[in-house]
């Protein structure tokens, strides 16, 4: 097992319960192996006599049996109760790890297979906790406790299965490296195609749109056959192994047997000698063939466990609070390069912006405007050059202080699952009054679609905002980000959706709720651009090329004009 996850496994698990239950588990599964020992004396004719004679010995025998297999139910209900809770904390833990992960890790994965590392994955873990694992222990004290017995019947005989072992390893080690292969590429399947899913749902209306159906269809279907591809070579070569263990174990077991009946017929052994020999002889089989089996789900543990730590030792943002006064809410880019892979997205970038500064950022697709956002929300921290929020170094602050200090609009109109009341309360909004969300919806002219709405602001939407135009989702973006006062705005094309009479009175409502306050807006509009302080204007290859007010780049600056011609003309 994965020395982490061990770590983390014994610090969520209840440890004092899973002890007990693991005892309990033990004292019944030890006291079973006296079973044989009494059916076997149900042969033997001065033992049946004294049992007619005196009731109270069957009355014993069946307390007894009630006793073992009640503390075996009963020890197996509370390992897996423990086990439960277990990766209940577990789930929690991973999940709270990912929170913090940074952007820049969380980009390499895609959404669905860190979804199926968390749900499918941690059902490995579960079964490994409450099932694998103690009938692992079990299972040895069973094998351990029917071997001495068997050297305590017949030594020669004892012997003759304890060879058996040797050659089961060689067949089982070999067998379950190829397996661990397998398990860790179904894995990998698994949060492939649950990826794919989630996101061509989430997107349906433009895969209709296409008449994409059957292009889904036969990709979807090849990743299905590659899954039950790789699941028919895990099931055959598991099914090989258990086959090959279970042969070789009948193989000795008749063996045995016939050396056993000769044994009898020799006058060395009696019939009720026979009986217990063959009773723990049979005992054994279900033991090993559990083991062989564990050796498969161990390896699929194996598997899975990697996946899980290889999620939680990803960088994590260190959210640590510093203690920083902000006295000015100016923003300085001093010689700024970035890349996300090799190629720089931004380069060599300068700006300085005031404290309550309206700056509009113009240019080419891919020039970097939207990177500029991402890094001074810190979601990537690999820049080079020197970033400075309210003269302070964006280095020394922490992701928390930076995120409660500005207020981000993405230029894609997500809403969560949830109702509408849950979107516009979103995590540092929670502490908004209804007296603020009535404001800021009767200025974006949301109110009179809310009260339209059967329910309300408790109107269910789905993740995709299903039920809403797109339009009306970007407004309630633009609500939710302006709920709460920031010292600094960040606005990433929101109005796009919108059509120009309504981006008016939006772009009017904004200009309202974020007066005297520092705001840069990636801008696609001429109306954007020219109520704009000053113009950040980028090359495609994210450098500054001029920087100024409209009539002045009008006048100076042809990639500015080239701009102009381009976009939409607000009415």
């Amino acid at each position: 097992m994965n020395k982490t996850l061990f770590k983390l496994l014994i610090k969520s698990i209840d440890k004092p319960k899973f002890i007990l239950g693991l005892f309990m588990s033990f004292i019944g599964t030890s006291l079973a192996l006296f079973l044989p020992q009494f059916i076997g004396k149900l042969l033997d004719e001065h033992f049946l006599k004294l049992a007619i004679n005196d009731p109270s010995i069957l009355v014993v025998s069946a307390a007894f049996f009630i006793i073992v297999y009640s503390l075996q139910a009963f020890s197996s209900y509370i390992i897996g109760i423990c086990g439960s809770r277990s990766l209940n904390k577990l789930q929690k833990h991973i999940y709270s790890s990912l929170l913090r992960t940074s952007v820049k890790e969380l980009d390499k994965y895609k959404a669905g297979d860190l979804s199926s590392r968390l749900t499918n994955d941690m059902s490995v873990v579960l079964n490994f906790i409450t099932v694998v694992f103690p009938n692992l222990i079990l299972n040895l004290i069973v094998i351990i406790g029917s071997v001495y017995f068997l050297l305590k019947i017949n030594l020669s005989l004892a012997l003759m299965s304890l060879s058996l072992f040797p050659i089961l390893l060689f067949v089982i080690i070999p067998i379950n490296n190829k397996l661990e292969d397998y398990y860790a590429d179904y894995q990998g399947g698994l949060g492939e195609i649950s990826s794919r899913i989630s996101h061509k749902f989430t997107h349906i209306r433009l895969m209709k749109a296409f008449n994409g159906e059957e292009n889904e269809q036969k990709v979807m279907s090849n990743s299905f056959d590659r899954l039950t591809k790789n699941f028919n070579k895990i099931v055959g070569w598991s099914s090989f192994q258990n086959t090959l263990v279970n042969g070789l174990m009948m193989s000795f077991i008749i063996l045995l047997l016939v050396v056993a009946g000769l044994e009898v017929s020799k006058g060395s052994m009696t019939m009720s000698t026979l009986m217990t020999f063959v009773l723990y002889m049979t005992q054994l089989i279900d033991p090993i063939t559990d083991v062989s089996e564990s050796m498969a789900e161990l390896t699929e543990f194996k598997s899975v466990s990697n996946r899980l730590i290889e999620i939680l030792e990803l960088s994590k943002e260190e959210n640590k609070t510093v203690g920083q006064n902000f006295l000015t809410s100016n923003i300085v880019m001093k010689n700024v390069d970035f890349a996300y892979n090799q190629d720089n997205v931004l380069e060599n970038l300068s700006v300085t912006v005031e404290p309550g500064q309206h700056i509009a950022i113009v240019g080419p697709s891919g020039a970097g405007k939207t990177t500029i956002f991402s890094l001074l929300m810190k979601f990537y921290q690999n820049y080079r050059g020197e970033i400075l929020i309210g003269n302070h170094n964006l280095s020394e602050l922490s992701e928390e202080q930076i995120r409660n200090m500005i207020a981000y609009i993405p230029q894609d109109n997500t809403l969560f699952y949830g109702t509408i009341k849950d979107n516009l309360l979103y995590g540092k909004n929670q502490s908004v009054s209804e007296e603020r969300v009535d404001e800021v919806l009767r200025e974006l002219g949301l109110m009179k679609l809310v009260q339209g709405l059967e329910k309300g602001l408790d109107t269910e939407i789905t993740d995709s905002g299903t039920g809403l135009s797109e339009g009306q989702k970007q407004r309630f973006s633009i609500a939710r980000a302006l709920l709460l006062e920031h010292p600094i705005y960040l606005l990433d094309e929101i109005t796009a959706s919108l059509d120009s009479v309504t981006e008016r009175i939006i772009s009017k409502a904004i200009d309202k709720l974020t007066a005297g306050k520092t705001r840069l807006t990636i801008a696609h509009r001429l109306h954007t651009v020219k109520e704009a302080d000053s113009i950040l204007v980028l090359d495609k290859g994210g450098q500054v090329v001029d920087f100024g007010t409209h009539n002045q780049l009008i006048a100076r600056n042809q990639l500015y004009n080239d701009f102009l011609s381009g976009i939409q003309q607000a009415s």
